[in-house]
């Protein structure tokens, strides 16, 4: 796991988000399966999910997105991958590459560091953690918590102008 760039500040709890219009900083790392990935995806408007094993909200979050992406939901030209972090050997479902692919989880995972790295660098405050950026890695915007996909579809369309 390597992090290149600037990290970007935690999201504060109210008022505008500071890291909107950044460049986020480039993750790159290996999915389970050891396929290297850079994220945010270059060139295209990318959708990074962070995911923990043991958090009850992702738990939640994790079907409902394997849900959209099987119902062709997912805006077109978006590309969506997720990061498995703070992986924790004596939670629930860990290791979390099992997990995931039980869920038949469709979208890449890319392992965080022991440290959280990504997380860091992305400035995580919550799980599930989202974080949207355009075509060139500017952040649109970020959000933690459960998010009905109807209201994250939204979120993606109106960010890239698409509604």
């Amino acid at each position: 796991m390597q992090v290149s760039g600037t990290d970007l500040p935690v999201r504060p709890s109210s008022g505008d988000d500071p890291a909107v219009g950044m460049v986020a900083p480039t993750i790159t790392g290996s999915t389970f399966d050891g396929r290297a990935i850079s994220l945010p995806a270059s060139g295209s408007p990318t959708l990074t999910i962070f995911v923990a094993h043991w958090c009850p909200h992702c738990q939640k979050e994790v079907p409902l997105l394997t849900d959209w992406k099987a119902a062709g939901l997912v805006p077109d030209g978006v590309e969506v991958y997720a990061v498995s972090t703070s992986v924790d050997a004596n939670s629930v479902n860990y290791p979390p590459s099992d997990w995931l692919e039980r869920e038949e989880f469709p979208f890449a995972v890319v392992a965080d560091s022991a440290q959280a790295d990504a997380g860091r660098a992305l400035g995580v405050d919550g799980y599930p953690y989202f974080l949207m950026t355009d075509a060139e890695g500017k952040v649109l915007w970020r959000t933690s918590g459960e998010v009905p996909i109807e209201s994250l579809t939204q979120m993606i369309e109106d960010s890239l102008g698409l509604r």
